[in-house]
């Protein structure tokens, strides 16, 4: 039981890393793919969207 816990708590780190991370990705999309200010920030806002609405079951160990 112990280690379900901590597979969950690993889960729920990396998500909110990646969540808090976008800031640093979207100055890299941004160089990297020369697009507009609004196009990029829409694939942070939809990967952001994407990563809460299927990383929480995972992170929960609701799968």
């Amino acid at each position: 039981m112990e280690y379900i816990v901590d597979i969950e708590s690993v889960g729920i780190m990396i998500l909110y890393f990646l969540l808090y991370m976008s800031g640093i990705l979207y100055i890299a999309l941004l160089d990297s793919y020369g697009e507009s200010d609004p196009k990029t920030s829409l694939v942070g806002a939809i990967s952001s969207g994407l990563l809460c609405f299927v990383g929480g079951p995972f992170s929960s160990g609701h799968w």
